[in-house]
């Protein structure tokens, strides 16, 4: 318990949850799924991790280990974007604001792992897209 609280602290966790929208003008135009922010119908219940947030910190706190870092650092900020799909997978994982590859990238490998609930529109499963910004302590 104590070196949960000393190692890492996870702050800060937020939520934009938009819908998908499709193009299907013509073939040669791109077909790729593009994010537009929800705003005609409200989300009633944005996806999330089904536990709570203090599960969801224990759980990625339990798997997440500290890797090698310069002497001095304090502590090291991500910001992980991913999908939850009607099936509460997470994929589509984008990294930024990453100050150390190596911990963003065992951040997306834990929470491939992990199922949420997904985002609901009135009685609709909805797909959505989520953004998490990690502060984590660094141990002296």
């Amino acid at each position: 318990m104590k070196k949960v609280l000393t190692v890492l602290t996870l702050l800060f966790i937020t939520v934009n949850t938009y819908s998908q929208e499709h193009s299907t003008k013509n073939n040669t135009e791109d077909t790729t799924c593009k994010c537009k922010k929800i705003s005609n119908t409200p989300v009633t219940v944005a996806a999330h991790y089904p536990e709570g947030k203090a599960a969801f910190n224990e759980a990625f706190l339990n798997e997440f280990k500290i890797p090698n870092l310069p002497e001095g650092t304090k502590e090291l900020t991500f910001t992980v974007q991913f999908n939850v799909e009607t099936d509460g997978s997470l994929t589509n994982f984008t990294l930024t604001n990453c100050m150390n590859d190596i911990a963003g990238k065992q951040a997306i490998t834990i929470l491939q792992k992990m199922k949420w609930t997904p985002a609901m529109q009135g009685e609709k499963v909805i797909k959505s897209l989520h953004r998490l910004p990690f502060t984590i302590n660094v141990p002296k």
